[in-house]
């Protein structure tokens, strides 16, 4: 599941910036 990274990584990003 490569994407699954790539998804968190961008949800992380909006949450927490």
């Amino acid at each position: 599941m490569a994407g699954f990274i790539t998804i968190l990584d961008d949800i992380f990003d909006t949450w927490y910036n």
